[in-house]
């Protein structure tokens, strides 16, 4: 709860702040620049959520994080920057910094307490292309890090129902994003403890973004998407079952808006006898 707390004085605090400092270009309403506007809505563009999980590239002696530690940074609408560096322990945010402010091509979230500079570029294509930490008295170099192209497990909620049948699976559970250059996997298992399990295969760069997606149809020789669809299998009592029809809808999750949930009715699989299975249910919180 804490960290909750401290998000939202950051957020009053810098809202009054910044009604009297200038960066690069004329302000807004809001406090912040033109340019740092134009940036925060192109994150927002490649990174929907606004939260990417990284990965430590490079680390020297003394550096703030280790080599392949794992990190998670929330890009705030404010333009404050949230870290949190152990995210398998689930605690919250451990560092909160301020608004950035730009240098060239270059972003910068500046820890004052800590004597360090988080530098961020970007692509060609406008992506995040590393994270670069310095000591900002000496601009000694100390880490790169890198955007996570692993599976990232956490806890959520889901549930199926499985026509006409009528198995239904409802638990909490380990559901997975999986990335692999532009195919992105949202997997989970069935409440069972079996080997069961269902996937939905998005063409998408990074991140999922909200909106309605058309089940695309596939079979085991075909299983990847086109841009905009969505592929689904299910693997259940031995045998994989593939998308034929129907949609599915991937909105903001209500409690947290960093989260999204995937809801799904009447979905058409069949398997390599053309035996069908239709599914309906929900992924909360992913």
């Amino acid at each position: 709860m804490k960290h909750y707390i401290n998000k939202l004085f950051y957020f009053v605090a810098m809202a009054v702040l910044m009604a009297c400092t200038s960066d690069n270009g004329p302000e807004s309403e809001a406090g912040l620049t033109q340019n740092q506007q134009d940036f925060i809505a192109l994150l927002k563009l490649k990174y929907p959520t606004q939260v990417v999980n990284f990965t430590t590239e490079t680390a020297i002696n003394e550096a703030p994080y280790a080599v392949n530690q794992k990190t998670t940074f929330t890009f705030s609408s404010s333009g404050m920057l949230f870290i949190d560096t152990n995210p398998e322990k689930n605690d919250g945010d451990e560092i909160e910094l301020p608004v950035f402010t730009i240098s060239g091509n270059e972003y910068i979230w500046k820890d004052t307490e800590q004597d360090l500079s988080y530098v961020l570029s970007l692509t060609a294509e406008n992506f995040i292309n590393e994270i670069n930490v310095f000591k900002t008295s000496t601009n000694t170099f100390y880490n790169s890090l890198k955007v996570s192209s692993d599976a990232i497990e956490v806890e959520k909620t889901y549930s199926y129902l499985l026509l006409p049948n009528e198995i239904e699976c409802t638990s909490q559970t380990k559901n997975k994003i999986e990335t692999d250059q532009r195919l992105i996997t949202m997997r989970t298992k069935f409440c069972d403890g079996s080997q069961k399990s269902l996937s939905f295969n998005f063409k998408a760069d990074i991140a999922i973004a909200t909106g309605t997606y058309q089940i695309q149809a596939t079979n085991a020789e075909e299983k990847n998407p086109l841009e905009g669809n969505v592929a689904v299998s299910l693997f259940i009592d031995g045998e994989n079952y593939y998308g034929q029809s129907g949609t599915i809808t991937i909105k903001t999750n209500n409690t947290l808006n960093t989260l999204v949930d995937c809801v799904f009715e009447g979905l058409v699989l069949k398997n390599s006898n053309d035996d069908e299975i239709v599914i309906s249910g929900q992924i909360l919180g992913v």
